[in-house]
């Protein structure tokens, strides 16, 4: 995994107010489950993510080695430096590919391949902009069966937060 970077993933039904600050958009994503599925994209309305906007990004899963940014969050273009809406994440990572191949990437892969809810923090320095410290919390949206989407919200910590949530997660990466 890369340093500076921590990922967990955790079960579903791990209890919302363990997450803190995160709970309304957990409290939110699982009140739009349906008979043990998770929701879909078109499940959710703008006006559902109020006291998120502009932390939220979306992205679709095309193949094993496409995904795509559906949104990205203006805040989140303040923070990372750079929009990538409408942007393909293995393109944008090529020139740091380590990045993805040693951590995000394998982060990802884990939580698709065992649904959880996933939980990362720590700098944006594969961006250069290591002053800028993110926890991000994931959750999966799928559409007939089928994971489809990572949905994700995100809050800037500082330079010197190192927190943790109330829960144990199912696994840390």
């Amino acid at each position: 995994m890369l340093e500076g970077r921590q990922y967990e993933i955790y079960h579903e039904n791990e209890p919302s107010d363990a997450f803190g600050e995160f709970q309304s958009f957990l409290d939110l994503w699982r009140s739009k489950y349906s008979n043990g599925t998770r929701p879909s994209w078109s499940d959710f309305q703008f006006e559902d993510f109020d006291g998120w906007y502009g932390q939220l990004s979306l992205f679709r899963f095309e193949s094993a080695s496409s995904i795509n940014t559906v949104l990205w969050g203006t805040k989140l273009t303040n923070w990372w430096g750079v929009d990538l809406t409408n942007r393909n994440l293995m393109d944008e990572w090529n020139e740091t590919a380590s990045y993805w191949a040693d951590g995000e990437g394998v982060y990802v892969r884990n939580l698709v391949e065992n649904p959880g809810i996933g939980r990362w923090m720590g700098s944006l320095d594969h961006v250069g902009r290591g002053f800028v410290v993110i926890e991000a919390l994931d959750v999966l949206l799928e559409k007939d069966g089928e994971i489809t989407h990572l949905l994700s919200a995100y809050i800037n910590r500082g330079e010197d937060w190192t927190g943790t949530p109330r829960a144990a997660p199912r696994e840390i990466l």
